[in-house]
């Protein structure tokens, strides 16, 4: 399950004197994961189409980029990843939760425990002007304690941040407003409990976001996201379909060679994740 639904689990907010966003729009969020990677998430989105571009060199992809392209649809989605460097793509189906049509769900364990989360946002009442829409600045405080026989670690989660309205991106890309009953470590599930408080947030313009595993040997991590280029003019159509030149495989040549993601790759992904 997204990291998502747990960390920006929010509905529409009201603002004053918010434009009306046009057809297609164009956000370029520059993220920091720790002290040793920087880089930028290019975003495209028109009617129904989506694109993104991390611009990062994929390690088990012989340090090819990859661009992933999505048509959503009104129960299916059609995803297309490609290659950039070696111009080829795959194209395969998924349901509104992210989950592969047709796929073989791997097998899980119940652990029968429960993870209690309490997540608490307060509006300090600041307010600043972001690309012509209305920012309001808001610290959210996530404690999670596992209790007996829970699978999941303790953890705190800080977020500064300042958040607009989410209407100005399209339906399917706002906030999720609901958590499932059920949250995955690794392929272990916990019953979650779920206690909110303070304001609902929006669409993250910035933030910082400060994470610990009280207990453990890892130390704290500080990663930032904030939004370089905002931009609501219209766009080439050809961004959302696949190159003319390009080459459909049933799977990415490159992704054939064997990798088993480490521990920092992991948790790079689920802060990408926290940041969607």
């Amino acid at each position: 399950m997204s990291m998502t639904a747990f960390f920006m689990s929010v509905c529409c907010l009201t603002f004053l004197s918010v434009p009306q966003p046009s057809h297609d729009l164009k956000i370029v969020t520059r993220r920091s994961l720790g002290q040793n990677l920087t880089y930028n998430v290019t975003e495209y989105f028109s009617g129904s189409r989506w694109r993104e571009d991390t611009g990062l060199k994929m390690s088990n992809v012989n340090a090819h980029r990859l661009v992933t392209i999505v048509h959503h649809g009104d129960a299916v989605d059609q995803r297309f990843v490609l290659d950039m460097d070696a111009q080829e793509y795959v194209v395969y189906e998924t349901d509104k939760n992210g989950g592969t049509v047709g796929a073989k769900t791997p097998p899980v364990q119940y652990s029968g425990g429960t993870l209690g989360i309490w997540i608490d946002s307060n509006d300090t009442g600041e307010r600043k002007q972001f690309y012509g829409y209305t920012a309001r600045h808001i610290i959210t405080r996530e404690r999670r304690v596992p209790g007996p026989g829970s699978c999941s670690n303790k953890s705190e989660l800080d977020m500064d941040g300042w958040y607009i309205d989410p209407s100005v991106l399209p339906a399917w890309r706002q906030p999720l407003s609901s958590v499932t009953s059920f949250m995955v470590a690794g392929n272990c599930f916990d019953k979650t409990e779920v206690h909110r408080s303070g304001v609902k947030v929006g669409f993250p313009i910035k933030l910082t976001t400060t994470f610990v595993q009280p207990g453990s040997n890892l130390p704290a991590t500080f990663n930032t996201s904030e939004v370089v280029e905002f931009s609501e003019a219209p766009l080439d159509p050809a961004l959302f379909v696949v190159p003319p030149d390009f080459r459909k495989v049933s799977e990415l040549t490159n992704m054939n060679k064997p990798h088993t993601p480490t521990a920092w790759e992991r948790f790079k992904e689920w802060m990408q994740d926290l940041f969607r």
